[in-house]
């Protein structure tokens, strides 16, 4: 049967007419995928600093927490009678056997401190320092406390090393506090308790699963007039107040230690602050008395746990370059990005 010429043209009309199928060129397609990248990229790096920003908050908050307590049992220290008793001065002591007696008492305060917060291995492991006469110290019951948990964790083969024993020491001294009616172990998370040198020891963790430092004494944390110190060293802390006359040192409440009557002002004690201190972002502490995993090489070699006197918090020695170094306070640039409780904003 033939068709219509008529219907054959109207036919191919509509097939003229027709669109054609839509769909991406090779170009379109690579251009979408590189927007979608882009847009990944982006979001990607949007979430990292989002994480990490969270981190830090936690890590403020911690911070915050730990000086909260560790200042508060640093008050009842210093304020707590000394457990010593001394042989009584007599009726009409001389100048000097008083001076004797004052610089007594201010060992004793600054052992005591020692041995109830500890910041190495040493401060638990020494015993109390035998004074002139042959007067001891009794060991403190929280020291003790400290003993026994080194001894079970030897017990079971285990090697306490000096990696992190700040923060070791710092879990220490909250694991035997308060905090109102609950242990202060229980302000943390239990993946923010972790062992990352694997001796057995607990260290707490900060946000970014450091373990926190902590320094009893940090002296040279603040810079101090008359002293060269680079600029990148320059003042890192807000509350410790380096002027031994507006700041003097809370240990030493009868004026005994021997430096405010030399020749050298620049030597004269003020009072002291615990630090504690997250490494932040870059795992770095920069800080002499807290050591990384990879020390900073122009710090010498210089260890603080092993050079420091532990009686002293202001001792000093002398660096491989002739410079006076008072342990615990170098810092470098890798400090920048630091979270301690000598900035004010922590403590707000």
């Amino acid at each position: 049967m033939r068709v219509p010429s008529g219907q054959s043209a109207d036919c191919n009309s509509l097939q003229l007419k027709r669109p054609r199928h839509a769909g991406f060129t090779l170009i379109e397609l690579l251009v979408a995928i590189a927007i979608i990248s882009l847009l990944s990229a982006a979001l990607l790096i949007a979430l990292t600093e989002l994480q990490a920003q969270s981190k830090l908050r936690r890590c403020q908050q911690q911070i915050k927490k730990i000086d909260q307590l560790i200042i508060q049992r640093w008050d009842e220290i210093l304020h707590k009678p000394l457990p010593i008793q001394l042989s009584p001065l007599g009726a009409t002591p001389t100048g000097q056997e008083i001076q004797a007696r004052k610089l007594q008492v201010l060992i004793a305060r600054r052992e005591l401190l020692r041995l109830e917060m500890p910041e190495r291995i040493t401060d638990i492991s020494d015993n109390p320092v035998v004074f002139p006469g042959g007067y001891v110290m009794p060991l403190p019951a929280t020291t003790s406390t400290f003993r026994r948990k080194a001894v079970f964790n030897a017990s079971q083969g285990n090697v306490w090393t000096e990696q992190y024993q700040g923060a070791e020491c710092l879990y220490l001294i909250l694991s035997v506090m308060q905090d109102q009616d609950s242990s202060a172990l229980d302000f943390f998370f239990p993946g923010e308790i972790g062992d990352m040198d694997n001796d057995g020891m607990p260290e707490i963790l900060d946000g970014f699963n450091q373990p926190i430092g902590f320094l009893r004494w940090a002296p040279g944390f603040s810079y101090r007039p008359g002293i060269h110190i680079p600029r990148h060293q320059s003042r890192y802390s807000d509350i410790q107040d380096i002027n031994p006359i507006d700041s003097p040192d809370a240990t030493d409440m009868g004026a005994a230690d021997p430096r405010l009557y030399d020749d050298n002002a620049r030597n004269d004690p003020y009072n002291l602050f615990p630090l504690i201190m997250s490494a932040g972002r870059d795992g770095q502490f920069g800080l002499i008395g807290i050591p990384d995993e990879d020390p900073d090489p122009s710090f010498n070699g210089v260890s603080y746990h092993s050079l420091s006197n532990p009686n002293d918090p202001f001792y000093s020695v002398f660096t491989e370059t002739d410079s006076t170094l008072i342990l615990g306070s170098p810092v470098n640039d890798m400090a920048i990005d630091n979270i301690s409780n000598h900035q004010i904003e922590v403590n707000q």
